[in-house]
């Protein structure tokens, strides 16, 4: 019964507290969970605790009961999870507005060295909770559309789909369409292109252009095509078009420091490099070894999976040795704060996959009634993904950063061909997220919500394009912007055993601001 409580809860989009809560559920019949979790589900409830589900059950057990005896009660002398829940989700809103109004400000303080740091959010994203309709996900793709036909109009002097059935054979072409069907032959390849108007068919043959971009199309992809018209009003491409960045101009800030970056800390697994974790804290406590990067670190940056999270996965409990998720989250606050006296430094934290939020993207900030100890003075629990700038002074406009943990990741590795060593060098997929200009990669990728503003477009170009996810550290630059994924702190897992993944654990990566060397930091030998 415990797999199937694991397979409800993702089908609700639910997390369990701690291992009680799994016990407890598994102890009643499907359709008493399902009551009990739909019911939770609409009051934006992500995290269930032990206490949720008892009050919950309590309540229907004495209602049942006093129904067999004909007996009622009166409802206002019955305390359900419900009341329950509004009460928190009450006190949760208040304080999560006064947390945006905090976070949305450019936040500047003077240090003894004499360095000013500063972080503001330059696309402020919500992630909204609402009942979902097929008109959000159709207006979501009709924005995605239009973006990119802003985009590609400077390259190609398209047409409206429907209208190439009015063009001759051999007419010289171009469209904006979305990848609806891509079918792959020896020889030759069909794409299904959609647009507002209608669908047309698309061949592409080897030895082209457009063959080679093939490579790193999935379905959702929208693309330029450039080409003729063949038979049957099809087009014969000559040529697909991505929309691509710029090429960045090259920042360099005027003060000596570094933004240091972490990722996938996992607290809470008992495969957490805890020793190695405390040295590179110590480290950076100007404590243990070579210091000349550490004293002048002012920025640390961590992209999600802070901690392992309880019910992620069937059977995680055998793979815990702290299996409450708050107990993990005052865990890993104690371990910043215990071990890192340094009030200096801004620490950044976005949410992964593990932690305690929805899994759709985008996912909204750690909440404060989960991990209490985090909400400090110089932390910024951020939603994922966030656009930051950091380091902006009077004379120097900052440094833009796109954060994102990257749980899409492993659909876009196995699905895109141009990419399938994604696993050995993540930057490769990211460098691909920045040719495509989005980072939601198709309808299946990775649970999303439809919503405007969209997320996942990159509209703004960063400077810095940091990921997570995929425990394997991945440097690399492209058209000028610096693309990292900084490992993990987790030894090697036995499903990563099993499935091939070869993790790059107990390291950091630190980025000198004014010279932008790059810094590999090992904490860890195997």
């Amino acid at each position: 019964m415990t797999n199937k409580v694991f397979s409800i809860l993702k089908e609700y989009g639910l997390l369990a507290g701690d291992k009680k809560v799994i016990d407890f559920l598994s102890q009643l019949d499907e359709d008493e969970i399902r009551k009990i979790l739909l019911k939770v589900k609409k009051k934006n409830v992500m995290v269930i605790k032990l206490e949720h589900v008892k009050m919950f059950k309590e309540t229907t057990e004495i209602t049942i009961e006093k129904k067999e005896n004909k007996i009622s009660i009166s409802k206002k002398n019955t305390t359900s999870i419900l009341q329950f829940i509004q009460i928190k989700e009450e006190s949760k809103e208040i304080k999560e507005t006064k947390k945006e109004e905090e976070v949305e400000i450019i936040h500047t303080t003077k240090k003894p060295e004499d360095v000013d740091t500063s972080i503001e959010i330059i696309k402020p994203i919500e992630a909204k909770a609402k009942k979902w309709t097929v008109q959000d996900f159709v207006n979501f793709y009709k924005n995605k559309l239009d973006f990119y036909k802003r985009l590609l109009k400077g390259r190609l002097n398209p047409i409206s789909i429907r209208n190439v059935l009015n063009l001759k054979e051999n007419t010289e072409v171009s469209i904006i369409g979305r990848v609806f069907e891509i079918v792959k032959r020896d020889n030759y390849a069909s794409l299904v292109l959609e647009d507002t108007t209608g669908r047309v068919i698309v061949k592409l043959f080897p030895d082209t252009p457009a063959w080679e971009k093939l490579k790193m199309m999935v379905p959702d992809d929208i693309v330029g095509v450039q080409g003729i018209v063949g038979k049957n009003a099809s087009i014969i491409a000559k040529d697909i078009i991505y929309p691509d960045i710029p090429t960045k101009q090259i920042k360099r800030a005027n003060d000596d420091v570094y933004a240091l970056f972490i990722t996938d800390i996992h607290v809470g697994s008992k495969y957490f490099l805890e020793n190695h974790f405390k040295k590179f804290l110590d480290w950076l406590n100007l404590k243990k070894g070579d210091i000349e990067i550490a004293k002048k670190v002012k920025y640390l940056i961590i992209t999600g999976d802070l901690v392992d999270g309880v019910g992620i996965y069937p059977e995680q409990e055998k793979e815990l040795v702290i299996t409450d998720i708050e107990e993990q989250y005052e865990y890993f606050a104690k371990l910043l704060t215990e071990y890192l006296n340094r009030d200096d430094i801004k620490v950044i934290l976005i949410p992964g996959n593990h932690d305690a939020v929805r899994l759709e993207e985008p996912q909204p900030p750690i909440p404060r009634d989960i991990a209490k100890s985090l909400y400090r003075e110089g932390f910024y629990l951020l939603p994922n993904p966030s656009w930051v700038r950091i380091h902006k002074k009077d004379d120097f406009e900052g440094f833009d950063l796109l954060l994102y943990h990257g749980y899409a990741f492993d659909w876009i590795i196995s699905n895109t061909e141009a990419v399938m060593d994604g696993y050995l060098h993540p930057e490769k997929v990211m460098q691909l997220l920045l040719v495509k200009r989005q980072l939601f990669s198709g309808h299946g990728s990775s649970p999303y919500v439809p919503q405007l503003p969209d997320p996942f477009l990159i509209d703004i170009v960063p400077d810095i394009f940091v990921t997570g996810h995929i425990h394997r550290v991945g440097l690399g630059e492209y058209k000028g912007t610096i693309l990292l994924n900084a490992g993990c702190w987790q030894e090697t897992t036995p499903f990563q055993k099993k499935v091939g993944h070869v993790p790059d654990p107990g390291k950091a990566i630190a980025i000198n601001l004014k010279t932008r060397d790059k810094t590999i930091l090992k904490f860890y030998e195997n």
